[in-house]
């Protein structure tokens, strides 16, 4: 795993510092992250990316419905990451006070209500062993 180039550092116009990496030009889809795999395979995504990793080191399930699963845990949480960006870069005061409100009392519950019920009393959310959804949730929290 390899990045294709090194960072190149710019302040932007709000004078904030961070680094751009310039291989948008290199990537499949012209975004970032980026994972070279051996062989010249480049992927971005990073769901793509954790499942490949989860795939290829046994944390994607040991069948097609564990898979399944997973799949379905991580566009949950993605659902849930989209509803924090939007609150994060809403410009309108009113407008992110309602979204965040929103948030805390419909988005939020409802996702910890669909974790635990996939816990239940297991100490996984899919199968018999650490999986990529735990990956996905863990840092929802």
């Amino acid at each position: 795993i390899a990045s294709r180039s090194p960072p190149v550092p710019r302040t932007p116009s709000n004078g904030a510092q961070r680094t751009v990496i310039k291989t948008a030009n290199k990537t499949p889809f012209g975004m970032l992250p980026i994972m070279e795999v051996d062989g010249g395979c480049a992927l971005c995504d990073s769901g793509a990316i954790a499942r490949f990793l989860g795939r290829e080191f046994g944390f994607m399930g040991t069948t097609s419905q564990e898979a399944a699963k997973i799949d379905m845990i991580m566009g949950c949480s993605n659902d849930l990451i989209s509803s924090m960006v939007k609150i994060m870069f809403e410009k309108d005061d009113a407008a992110k006070a309602k979204l965040k409100e929103s948030f805390i009392k419909d988005e939020l519950p409802k996702y910890v209500c669909l974790v635990e019920k996939m816990l239940c009393d297991k100490d996984w959310l899919v199968g018999c062993k650490g999986s990529v959804a735990g990956g996905t949730v863990g840092p929802n929290f």
